[in-house]
This record gives structure tokens, C-alpha cells and sequence, in this order.
């Protein structure tokens, strides 16, 4: 975890919580033993911005269109549990708070997930 204690945000703590792990239990899910996932935040003069990033898998070009839609499973998902609905569930936790969630990734190098609230 990085990022300056003292910062606050006003949200739904519960709710941004389980935004937030769903967004880490998705990077550890997709990291092998010995990766990294990182959780980050940060506030400029207009966005708190909090991040979760994982040097793991990546998402596919043809999937990251895809992975904020209710039920959506990658081909290469293969046997890891879950029905889908982490990601969905974490993009409208976000918006119905005012925020963007929006997601950044290569292939074989890992993801960032970037959640934004205007201050």
C-alpha cells in the first residue's frame, strides 16, 4: 500500500470497500505466487484517484472491452472460481458514487485499475 495516510474521502466506506477488494482479490486471482499487487492513492487539486495493480496475467485485448459486464468470464479464465460479477460489481459501487473505474493492461505484464472521484 502507498499513498499519504492523512488523505480522506468522503464515500460509502463499506461499499467502496468491497469495490476495492473486489478489485484486489481480481489481481490476486490473476498474479502468480511471487507477484505484486499494489494498492495506491493519491489527490491532486480536482481528483482523488486510488489504484490497484498486479504484475500478473494482463487481459487479452479481445476480453478488456468485456470484463466490467455482469457474468463475463475470459477464455482464460480457465479453472479459477468466480461468477463474474466482482468487477461489475465494483464499476457500479464506483459510479453510483459519483466515480469512474477504468482499467489499463498488457498482456503477460499485469493490470491497473484506476477508480477516480472529482473533489
Amino acid at each position: 500500500m502507498e499513498g499519504q495516510s492523512q488523505e480522506v474521502l468522503f464515500c460509502d466506506l463499506e461499499w467502496t470497500i468491497e469495490a476495492v477488494a473486489n478489485l484486489v482479490k481480481n489481481g490476486l486471482d490473476h498474479t502468480k505466487e511471487g507477484g505484486v499487487v499494489r494498492v495506491s492513492w493519491n489527490r491532486s487539486p480536482a481528483v482523488f484517484r486510488l489504484c490497484v495493480e498486479d504484475n500478473g496475467c494482463g487481459i487479452d485485448g479481445e476480453d478488456i472491452h468485456h470484463i466490467f459486464e455482469q457474468f463475463y468470464r475470459s477464455k482464460t479464465s480457465g479453472d479459477r472460481q468466480g461468477a463474474g460479477l466482482g468487477l461489475s460489481l465494483a464499476k457500479s459501487i464506483v459510479e453510483g458514487q459519483g466515480g469512474t473505474l477504468s482499467v489499463e493492461s498488457r498482456t503477460g505484464e499485469g493490470s491497473i485499475f484506476r477508480i477516480n472521484f472529482l473533489i
